[in-house]
């Protein structure tokens, strides 16, 4: 009841009470004003796809496998994987123990997803019974040994307390997704052992042996042209926040670490009045002085026209070499520090942010710099809706870059053309991005969908009062960018 005028498609599906194959059935109707239609639906077993899962490196698969329509798989990529867009017998899920069978599909071709690897999937067409699809799964291994080489068979991972026996000091496990975290490597009688972890899905990632060793203590002075330096962060072996062995020199600045491995180590130093340092600590050594060079601090407000307290806001700066740094908006205020000389790029992000443009500023030595986020005053209100190319809204980012620009060839071409000059904001539930106070003139929108980084299009716009809402809509046929 209640279908309005127009054309529809009618599909209705069945499954036997064990949980066997889908019955799918399809009718297209057209519908009239005030018309009663009869439909029959002529049910057609759903078609399967049987195939055999194996791991990258070899193991054994037992994992979930999904396959989804080839065209509804990108329209779900597009959209943030809204499922609402799934219609019946598009999709079917099974569980690959060696082998799988996936049921109730209607006729076409289908990406076999494994292992949550949505970018690279297999693909098959429904009737199709000896596919082979491969789980990227990484697989970690290592031997904890101690100095002389012996394995050390009871350690922890992960921040786990409770050590656990591994026959041998071996260690292996598989790994789904990327490798992109800190271990952490926990034994009695031995100082946790750190490392970092990177690798792309699918990676097998060997460490050999690591060498647990037994706590020392470390000392040392920071100084900074000559003179004591308090305050400054110290961290050994990991620079992050992940890093078990944190602290800051003392108002002489001395400092003292306990329980830190024996092993030869980096010391790295951190200081808003000076560039960043990483000592080289031997093995063994009990003492470590560290000599600081002048830096640059750069500060600056967040000022709106209004006198407004924008919340949640971030500075993004790029430097030379392509070095990140990140400070958050406190009070309407932020601070960077220990930056080098070179040309900075800055950029607010947050929510509200379109009407602040992105600022260069160029450090030349030490001392204190200040570079203020003004709100453009006046100016038009622009509305994007970006579009896939059947006219549903996607989820995506969205820059407004200034003038007219061709779209460049390669992702990482757009990411330096846009962290430039783009001016970018948040999409609404809609999917519209909304810029604010935006100087009339031409422009190009560029559009990168979320989920698929390498779909990425452009469209010229004149911006002027009159302009409500541009649509943006994804080329047919577009290829993927290189990366």
């Amino acid at each position: 009841n209640g279908l309005g005028p127009g054309e529809w498609s009618i599909l209705g599906m069945t499954q036997s009470t064990d949980g066997g194959a889908q019955g799918v059935a399809v009718a297209k109707v057209t519908v009239g004003q005030q018309q009663k239609l009869k439909v029959t639906l002529q049910l057609e077993r759903g078609e399967r796809i049987e195939g055999r899962c194996v791991v990258s490196h070899g193991a054994k698969a037992e994992v979930d496998i999904v396959a989804v329509e080839e065209r509804l798989f990108t329209t779900l990529r597009l959209s943030g994987f809204d499922l609402s867009r799934v219609p019946p017998g598009s999709v079917a899920l099974g569980v690959c123990r060696d082998r799988f069978v996936l049921e109730g599909l209607k006729a076409g071709r289908y990406a076999l997803i494994v292992c949550g690897d949505d970018a690279s999937p297999e693909h098959a067409s429904a009737g199709d019974r000896d596919v082979m699809v491969t789980c990227p799964q990484g697989l970690l291994r290592f031997r904890a040994v101690d100095p002389a080489g012996r394995p050390v068979e009871r350690f922890s991972l992960w921040g786990n307390e409770q050590p656990e026996l591994h026959p041998g000091g071996r260690y292996e496990a598989p790994q789904v997704g990327t490798f992109d975290d800190v271990l952490t490597v926990r034994a009695p009688g031995y100082a946790p052992l750190q490392r970092r972890l990177s690798g792309k899905r699918g990676t097998v990632l060997d460490l050999g042996d690591l060498v647990l060793t037994e706590a020392r203590s470390l000392s040392g002075r920071v100084t900074g042209d000559g003179r004591p330096v308090a305050g400054a962060e110290l961290k050994l072996g990991l620079d992050e926040r992940a890093s078990l062995y944190r602290a800051r020199t003392r108002p002489d600045g001395t400092f003292q670490l306990e329980g830190v491995p024996s092993s030869a180590s980096t010391l790295f130093v951190t200081h808003p009045q000076f560039t960043p340092a990483a000592a080289f600590v031997p093995a063994g050594a009990a003492r470590v002085d560290v000599a600081l060079e002048a830096g640059a601090e750069l500060s600056g407000a967040v000022i709106t026209h209004d006198g407004r307290e924008v919340l949640e806001l971030v500075v993004e700066a790029r430097g030379p070499d392509g070095v990140e740094r990140r400070a958050e908006v406190v009070s309407g205020r932020y601070t960077l520090g220990s930056l080098r000389p070179g040309a900075w790029r800055l950029r607010l992000t947050g929510a509200d942010v379109s009407a602040f443009d992105p600022q260069t500023v160029t450090v030349a030595g030490a001392g204190a710099l200040t570079a203020d986020f003004v709100e453009r005053l006046g100016g038009v209100t622009v509305s994007v809706l970006p579009l896939d190319d059947e006219g549903r809204p996607i989820v995506a980012l969205v820059w407004l870059v200034p003038g007219t620009r061709a779209l460049p060839p390669s992702q990482a071409e757009l990411s330096a053309l846009v962290n430039a000059a783009g001016l970018q904001s948040t999409a609404d539930p809609s999917g519209a991005h909304t810029f604010e106070a935006v100087t009339p003139g031409r422009y190009t929108v560029v559009v990168r969908a979320r989920e698929v980084p390498e779909l990425a299009w452009s469209q010229g716009v004149e911006v002027n009062p009159g302009l409500v809402q541009q649509r943006v809509v994804m080329p047919r046929g577009l290829e993927p960018s290189k990366p």
